[in-house]
């Protein structure tokens, strides 16, 4: 296997780490896409990842959500380096469990009833969700406000604290300015 710069890997709960994309340089290497077995040490390439298959990506997110590997952006590689470099906006989903990429995803949640063919009964269905959402949304809302409120807060106590600062500069500065026309006003008395 090549040695991989800006590739990214991700530990699966089997033990497993899973390495994709990456470059020598701005040069494509092989395989895109490894397997190490933590508890035998030995790597993989998984051969039915195939089908689906996303261009070599570097420079790329990629994030573990259950056994699914989410794979965001990153900058395509080939084989010749090309200029200017050939971004890329999409997203690719592979599946950890049977090491295959994944062409449409339907997230069935935890919890959702399902068939014995293991296909949800209740597919998009939010009534299953208990109301954790709006839970989450109503806190989201409360720390945000309290967050503003207290940022604002800070605002009006620093405002406060600089203009009574200021005409406490000021005053200094007018007896200073008063003592020395006193000053130059008696000075010039002569006696």
């Amino acid at each position: 296997m090549d040695v991989k710069i800006t590739a990214i890997n991700l530990h699966t709960k089997d033990g497993n780490i899973i390495i994709f994309g990456g470059a020598r340089g701005s040069a494509q290497v092989y395989p895109d896409l490894a397997v190490l077995n933590t508890n035998t040490w030995i790597w993989s390439v998984p051969s039915n990842s195939t089908v689906n298959v996303p261009p070599s990506l570097t420079f790329h997110t990629a994030n573990l959500y259950k056994i699914y590997m989410i794979i965001a952006f990153g900058r395509r590689t080939s084989q010749v380096v090309v200029r200017p470099y050939n971004i890329s906006n999409n997203i690719y989903i592979f599946n950890t469990a049977t090491y295959s990429w994944v062409s449409s995803f339907n997230e069935v949640g935890q919890g959702t009833p399902t068939n014995s063919d293991g296909t949800a009964t209740n597919k998009g269905d939010l009534s299953t969700d208990n109301g954790n959402s709006s839970t989450y949304k109503i806190i989201l809302y409360l720390v945000i406000g309290i967050g503003c409120i207290a940022f604002l807060s800070s605002l009006v106590v620093c405002y406060k604290k600089c203009y009574k600062n200021r005409t406490k500069i000021e005053k200094n500065l007018m007896s200073d300015v008063s003592d020395l026309h006193d000053k130059e006003r008696y000075s010039n008395i002569v006696i």
